[in-house]
């Protein structure tokens, strides 16, 4: 399992969050395993009604899966070895109650399939 954080509102990939996925990557070829990419946000946005608040969260952790998703199709593994998913800020990894804290559910989960 790896884990890679995010900035807030954004799904680009820093130069860590490349090195982890370089990481889950290798794994995956060595051991021939497939991954599952889980893309994560916090329960945080601007003031939105709270329809557009829920899409602008399932938005942001979709996109944190896919680019994910795309940096391992660019280290050589196949597509169809790869399964996407995002589950907005349904599954928090910690409180929110500190800058800190929410840090943590801007995420993407990268779990090897068995």
């Amino acid at each position: 399992r790896v884990i890679v954080n995010f900035d807030v509102g954004s799904a680009k990939l820093s130069n860590t969050a490349r090195r982890q996925v370089r990481k889950a990557g290798q794994l995956s070829k060595r051991i021939g395993r497939g991954l599952h990419v889980i893309g994560h946000a916090s329960s945080r946005t601007r003031n939105l009604e709270f329809g557009r608040h829920q899409m602008a969260n399932f938005r942001i952790s979709y996109d944190r899966a896919n680019a994910v998703a795309l940096e391992v199709r660019r280290l050589g593994i196949a597509e169809k070895f790869i399964r996407v998913s995002a589950i907005s800020d349904s599954e928090p990894a910690s409180s929110e109650v500190m800058p800190k804290l929410e840090a943590k559910n801007r995420r993407v989960v990268i779990v090897m399939e068995k």
